[in-house]
């Protein structure tokens, strides 16, 4: 399965633009774009980080039923 859309469900559940979100990671926002677009993959453990790094439980993203 693709990162990209958990990588942009994380995104919105913080409620950042694309730039705001590379910002805070350290990244620039055509990184973040191609995550998304699934040009580029990231690792279920930098994914995790992230996660924790905004305070947003994983499950909460990888459950999609709770997607809206």
């Amino acid at each position: 399965m693709k990162s990209g859309r958990f990588v942009f469900r994380l995104r919105t559940l913080t409620k950042l633009t694309q730039g705001n979100f590379a910002e805070k990671l350290g990244f620039t926002r055509p990184y973040i774009s191609q995550l998304e677009n699934n040009v580029v993959d990231i690792s279920l453990s930098t994914f995790i980080e992230w996660c924790t790094m905004f305070e947003i439980n994983p499950m909460e993203i990888f459950n999609e039923k709770q997607w809206k």
